[in-house]
């Protein structure tokens, strides 16, 4: 359930690509088929028993993953998103995968802050930031 709360949350919305409220039916359908593929690994951080955010890694060709995470809104501004990130990144790369690439709105300041400070090179673009973490 905190997958569906965290994908519907209004920061969420404000900065995806599709900028909609994604219904039950159709999030659990999406989920239950990320949850069954080969090609998706998805990590929940826990502080304690409290899930504060979610990351999932989209295998893609070449050893690379496309990297998308959320965190819980009572997570945020506390140094939790670039902690997530890095922690994903150290179990995804025990996976194979040689590059990590995230896209992200200009407008999302906070995402741009954390893979820079991470090490992403930054390709700018209208619509979207594109970022690359190779190892």
């Amino acid at each position: 359930m905190s997958y569906y709360k965290w994908v519907n949350d209004a920061k969420v919305i404000k900065y995806s690509f599709k900028k909609k409220i994604i219904q039950f039916n159709e999030h659990s359908k999406w989920f239950q088929n990320k949850l069954k593929s080969k090609k998706t690994k998805m990590f929940i951080l826990e502080l304690g028993s409290l899930p504060i955010g979610q990351i999932r890694f989209d295998f893609k060709k070449n050893n690379t993953a496309m990297i998308d995470y959320s965190l819980d809104p009572i997570a945020r501004n506390r140094g939790w998103g670039k902690k997530l990130i890095s922690l994903g990144i150290k179990k995804i790369y025990k996976t194979g995968v040689k590059k990590i690439s995230a896209e992200v709105r200009p407008e999302n300041i906070k995402s741009i802050s954390i893979f820079k400070k991470l090490g992403f090179s930054e390709n700018k673009f209208k619509l979207k930031n594109s970022y690359t973490l190779n190892k």
